[in-house]
């Protein structure tokens, strides 16, 4: 299965991507956002066509944990940018990540940043910002949950 997707975490100051080929964590990144909503989505935008460059996805995952309007309209930002690339969109709530993570379920994000700290090691530096840690975590879920769909279709 060849697979490349860029899993991408917006909240209102930052942005965390991840960029999965064949499963392989290849790239990740944080970046801050101007307190400026153009700016931002500026932002936004530059860095989902700056991945697309380089990496060629084709598919972005995207977490829908809004706290906020300005974390929505950043969102859609990044949504436009992926259709531009005609990259295939999908959302992940943020509730099925936690849950997905552990068994008994874990109960909130920063128990599945643990997690994906430990898979990660080289992400688990105090200079890692938290949303690079749930934009691999949010990576490696949707790329398994692609595995298990092609396990399902091929039956």
């Amino acid at each position: 299965m060849n697979s490349r997707l860029l899993a991408c975490v917006i909240s209102r100051r930052v942005a965390g991507v991840a960029v999965f080929i064949n499963g392989h964590l290849e790239y990740s990144r944080a970046r801050q956002l101007s307190s400026e909503l153009g700016s931002a989505e500026r932002s936004i935008f530059s860095l989902v066509h700056y991945v697309a460059d380089h990496f060629s996805p084709r598919i972005l995952v995207l977490n829908t944990r809004s706290d906020s309007a300005r974390s929505e309209d950043l969102a859609e930002m990044a949504k436009d940018a992926a259709r531009q690339r005609e990259m295939t969109l999908w959302e992940v709530d943020s509730d099925d990540l936690v849950l997905a993570y552990g068994e008994p379920a874990l109960k909130s994000p920063s128990e599945v940043r643990v997690v994906a700290a430990t898979i990660w090691p080289v992400l688990n530096e105090r200079s890692t910002h938290h949303s690079v840690l749930d934009a691999a975590s949010l990576g490696l879920y949707a790329y398994c949950e692609q595995l298990l769909q092609a396990a399902e279709n091929l039956s």
